[in-house]
């Protein structure tokens, strides 16, 4: 199967035989018995199908890919979380990578999703202070003289009806970075 595919990307260079065209391809090439629908390794039929013109810029991508993972890495140096979290998601991802020499996994939808989920794992910038970003997202307010039970979350004026206000009023607290906030473990 693979020779066939070699034989197609040999043939069609520079732009392929077109996505998703290689059963049909594969038909003219075919050295075999066996009637194959998909090369059985995604990066070959990437080849024989989009040629140089597909896989210039998905090496470009891998490689954009590799170097913004390597960048977040280096950024979240000192948070072990970030760090497993997207170690994980690196070894899922080149799970996948071994996987698609002898699979074309990817082209099953819950497989792409998982890819792309693992993808952003992988790149996903954290925020150097958890709590800093929590009370930038929507600030977390406790008036000084509140019970604990009666925290209030504000966003743009308007509460989540938690507290003594109805919801959709305005509590009348206002953020201010000057004071230092504790964070919220109820929501």
């Amino acid at each position: 199967i693979w020779r066939d595919a070699l034989r197609i990307a040999h043939d069609f260079p520079l732009t392929g035989t077109g996505l998703n065209t290689y059963e049909r391809a594969a038909a003219v090439y075919r050295t075999t018995s066996y009637r194959h629908q998909a090369a059985h390794n995604d990066y070959l039929e990437i080849a024989s199908d989009g040629g140089l013109l597909l896989v210039i810029p998905a090496l470009a991508l891998a490689v954009a890919f590799v170097k913004t993972v390597l960048r977040r890495f280096r950024e979240n140096a000192g948070n072990a979380v970030a760090f497993w979290q997207r170690a994980g998601a690196v070894v899922g991802l080149l799970g996948i990578a071994c996987q698609e020499l002898f699979e074309f996994s990817l082209q099953i939808p819950g497989v792409t999703a998982l890819f792309v989920v693992l993808c952003a794992i992988a790149v996903h910038r954290v925020a150097r202070d958890p709590v800093k970003a929590q009370l930038a997202s929507a600030a977390t307010l406790l008036p000084a003289d509140a019970p604990p039970g009666e925290r209030i979350r504000e966003r743009d004026g308007v509460t989540n009806g938690v507290g003594p206000w109805p919801q959709g009023r305005s509590s009348g607290f206002t953020f201010r970075s000057d004071v230092p906030l504790m964070a919220s473990s109820t929501h």
